[in-house]
Order: structure tokens, then sequence, then C-alpha cells
């Protein structure tokens, strides 16, 4: 607080008494601020460490959420939240107007990652956050108490006046647990109405409507997980006695050492590695970054993991143990490499009839559950060499697989249909989120019923979703086009029926 004097966050009539440690009340806002010992009990309690996502709820003058962002820095998040328009302006402008009263040799203080939002707290967020960190400035109902706890992260805090105490929950594991910090009197948090209730989570759906979420990339966590994994493992390596599942394809895809080891005649099934000095769990997280390109790099273990570096060369674990980078030499380079590629390969895909193309079991079943399920079903598949796919082209089905192997692709007006239906049938979540945002950039009155079709066909969620609410927003010039007379009557039923019900 010496940092962020409070001064800054009071009326100019207040001024002169903003460094007493008392409650200090606005009587032209309607609304009070804590004493500096409270702030600095809460403010301890929460112990905020940098990075952390951080909610104050009747955020007031933004003293304690301004010191809440300088603890967070500006990695973290800060968000306040208070009911009038005026505080939030007041509480930017108090931000704004110390920033400018600094010294210019002063440090930087960068509270950029600090944002006030009128809302209440009980109404839906749009954002669906959730916090490392939670403040409250008025008392929460017991009613409600519960709600606060949903918003909190695992490992999360909140401190906030209930009942006659203050209070600090953690939550751990699922379960909260509560301490007493003193006995407080404040007054009660607003709740909304029904109606407002009503009203919010209305324009909470039609926000999501209003935006396409493509998934993260999760395809190296997908490998990482397969360190010691029982799926399609074809090779053993012993330390310490013990045995960890490996995969050859990977192996050799990574190292020089492992295709040449794989290539020779007498090669065995396992390799043990005698080296005394390589511990059991050095050496899964050795084979972590051959599978992911991501391990633990610690004091204790990185002379080991360079000498595994250096024994299997494995080169791009060589670089990053001694702090350097090897462009294009990712899994993910690498695994581009293998699309189409007939090396390592052993299964082929006949499209249209003729055409092969070869591709790897291994990449097929991590990647989806489609593939996993047969490569494990037992049935005549799961023996095949050779797998034949319908109502495709080679060229469209080339880009799936190049999004297996990579996560990636590129989505034009030219394949977007097709590759929606591919990403549906191979269950490619993270495709199909591509080709809605393809269409979710290019909507137009002409050809939002046809995108509405298209996305009812293909079991595409937030597009259709997405296509209702522009129709809806636009529905005096759509209903005129033509690819809105063409629309099946079960899809114009669906858009009465949820017309019905935004209406509710």
């Amino acid at each position: 607080m010496i940092v962020i004097p409070r001064e800054y966050f009071v009326t100019p009539d207040l001024k002169n008494v903003a460094y007493n440690d008392c409650p200090l009340r606005f009587p032209k806002m309607a609304f009070n601020i804590s004493a500096p010992h409270m702030y600095a009990l809460c403010l301890e309690k929460l112990n905020i460490q940098p990075g952390n996502v951080i909610l104050d709820i009747g955020s007031g003058s933004g003293h304690l959420t301004a010191l809440a962002g300088y603890l967070t820095g500006p990695g973290g998040l800060v968000h306040g939240l208070d009911l009038f328009d005026y505080i939030i302006e007041f509480s930017n402008q108090n931000i704004k107007n110390f920033l400018a009263s600094r010294p210019k040799d002063a440090p930087p203080i960068d509270l950029s990652h600090v944002h006030f939002f009128k809302r209440n707290c009980f109404l839906p967020d749009p954002e669906e956050t959730k916090y490392d960190r939670i403040h409250v400035g008025c008392c929460c109902p017991e009613s409600r108490i519960n709600y606060l706890y949903d918003l909190l992260k695992p490992d999360g805090i909140l401190v906030t006046p209930f009942g006659d105490k203050l209070i600090k929950a953690t939550k751990k594991n699922g379960q909260v647990t509560v301490e007493t910090l003193l006995a407080v009197r404040y007054s009660d948090l607003t709740l909304p109405s029904d109606a407002e209730i009503k009203d919010a989570k209305k324009l909470l759906d039609i926000a999501k409507a209003n935006k396409i979420i493509v998934p993260q990339t999760v395809i190296r966590e997908q490998f990482r997980n397969l360190v010691d994994n029982p799926i399609f493992p074809d090779f053993v390596f012993i330390v310490e006695g013990k045995k960890v599942m490996a995969h050859r394809l990977l192996l050799k895809l990574r190292s020089k050492f492992f295709v040449d080891y794989f290539s020779r005649p007498d090669a065995a099934d396992f390799l043990e590695i005698s080296d005394t000095n390589c511990k059991f769990h050095i050496f899964t997280e050795f084979l972590r970054f051959i599978y992911s390109d991501n391990c633990m790099i610690t004091d204790e273990n990185v002379d080991q993991l360079r000498f595994l570096a250096n024994r299997f060369e494995i080169l791009p674990l060589l670089a990053k143990v001694d702090g350097k980078e090897m462009p294009g030499c990712t899994l993910i380079d690498q695994f581009e490499k293998l699309v189409g590629s007939e090396e390592f390969s052993d299964v082929s895909f006949t499209v249209e009839g003729t055409k092969s193309i070869p591709s790897h079991k291994l990449i097929l079943a991590v990647r989806t559950e489609y593939f996993h399920r047969m490569f494990n079903s037992g049935l005549r598949e799961s023996q095949t060499n050779n797998i034949t796919i319908f109502d495709s082209t080679a060229e469209n089905f080339k880009i799936v697989l190049h999004f297996i192997y990579t996560d990636h692709c590129t989505v034009t007006s030219e394949n977007c249909v097709d590759l929606l239906e591919l990403a549906n049938f191979f269950q490619l979540d993270r495709l199909k989120a591509f080709c809605e945002k393809y269409w979710f950039d290019n909507i137009n009155v002409s050809n939002a019923a046809h995108i509405l079709s298209i996305a009812d066909r293909f079991n595409a969620v937030q597009l259709k979703d997405f296509a209702m609410e522009f129709i809806f927003s636009h529905i005096q010039e759509v209903v005129v086009t033509d690819s809105f007379k063409e629309l099946d009557q079960s899809v114009v039923t669906s858009i009465l029926i949820r017309s019905v019900q935004r209406s509710k």
C-alpha cells in the first residue's frame, strides 16, 4: 500500500483523511471502502501469487483491485466487479491518475491486466472464468456462498464477510475448508432478481452462440501420455530392473541411433539401460521428451539427460539442455514429413477406388478415438493393413491426415463442407471447429440458411447455434433467400422451436 497509495482512490474531499486507519464513506457515490488494516489482512490471507487470476467483488474505488494487480504482475489477470457505471468509471480513472502521478524515474508499474466490469457477481459470466483468488467487499448471503465456491479454481482461496465473520475458504481436491479470521460487520451483497437472472441467462446463451471455440491443441499431451502406455507397445526398456513400454515408430522418428538399431537382424525387443547412474524416473522423463518435445529439466537430472541425449542421438534434447533450439526438428515437424509417406508405414488407405495413401497405425490410434477403436476391435479392420475410405476425394482425405498428424490444416471454401463431413465421421472435434470457424467468418444473408443446413447435417453444434442467431438477427432478409426456401422442414421446425424458447 506504500507503492500504490490510498489517496489516489478516494474522492478529493477525503484526501486529507486518506491515511486514517478506518473505513471511509463516499456519500455521493453511496459506498464505503474498508480500513487499510483490513485490506492488508485480506491480501495476506489471499496470498496472491504472480500470474494468478483474481476476482474483486464490490471493487468500489478500485484500490484493492489495483493492489491485487500489482501482486499478480502483468502475467496475471484481475477483474473488479461493481453494479454501477459511475463506480466503474471512477475506478478506471483512479488507476489512470495514480499511474500518471508516478515520477518518470520510478520503477514502472503495469496495471494493464486490471479490468472493471458492471455486473452482479451472481449473474452468469459470459467467459465462465474461474479464479485463483476471490475477494468480496460485502457480506455474502448463506444461500449464495456455494456459488462463490464454484468460481474458484482448484487450490483457490476466497476471503469474504459471511454473517458476522470474515472467513477464508480454501478449495482443495474438490473440498472447501473454512477458517474464521475475525468478527466483522459489512453490508450485504445485492442479489439479482429472478427477472435479471432470466435476462442474463438469455444474453449469455446469445453470447455463446455468437462465437466459435476452437479447442486448444493437445497433440503433444496425447503422445506424452503414451510413455509406458499399453497402446500398441512394441518395445521395452529395462531401467533399474523395471520395464518401460515404448514404441518403435517414435523412437525411429526421433533418433538415428534407433533407426540403425532396429535395422539390425539381431535387434531384440528390449534394451536394458545398464548405466548405474541412470535412474528410472529420469529415463521416463527422457522418453517424455522423445514423445512430446517437452520434459522437466532440473539440476538433479540435467547431466543424465545430456548423457542420454548424446548416447541415443536425440539432438533436439541436447540443444534444449544447453538452452538452445533446433528449428525444424520438433515432433510436429517430423510428423508432418510422415503424412502420406511410406517411411515406417504399417497401414494404407484406398481412396477413390485406386489411390493408396500410406499411414501409421500408432499415430492414427493416439490421435482419434475412431481409429483407436478400429485397431483394437478384434474385427477384420483391426487385422488388415489396408482400409477403404468412401465418400472422400484423395485430396481432402490427405488434408484430414495432415490434421491428424499435426493438429492443423487450411480450410477453404472449396473443401469446407467435405472436411466438416469427414471431421464429423472421424470424431475430430478440433477439425470440426476449424470448419465452423470458417463459416463463422464468412456468413452472410445469402448463405446463412445454407450454413444452418450444413451444420444440422453434420452435427456442428456451435455453428448451428451461431447460424440460428444470425438468422434471428436478419430474419427479414434471410427468409426471402433461395437457401432459406430450400431448407428441410425439420430445420425450419428447429428454427421455430428455438425462436419460441428465446421469447420466453
